[in-house]
């Protein structure tokens, strides 16, 4: 039953990213955002060396949100 609603939510996720216009600051925010939430959580030893509450902040959907602030945050918008 979970595994089908997270199936959902994630194509529900990744229609929303492909209908909307990436320009190069989206989609490297998206992309780092993603790298930095998947990618911890595939491989949970390379956050061994830290405390546990990094570890939890890092991994899965706390890092891709955080990642995704701080991007946002410091690759600004172009103003036109």
């Amino acid at each position: 039953m979970e595994l089908t609603a997270f199936g959902s939510l994630s194509v529900s996720g990744m229609n929303v990213i492909r209908e909307s216009k990436l320009d190069a600051r989206k989609a490297t925010i998206v992309g780092a955002s993603l790298a930095v939430g998947i990618g911890f959580s595939m491989v949970p030893d390379a956050l061994a060396a830290f405390p546990f509450w990094a570890s939890a902040l890092l991994s899965g959907v706390p890092g891709t949100a955080i990642t995704a602030i701080v991007l946002n945050l410091i690759l600004r918008e172009k103003r036109s």
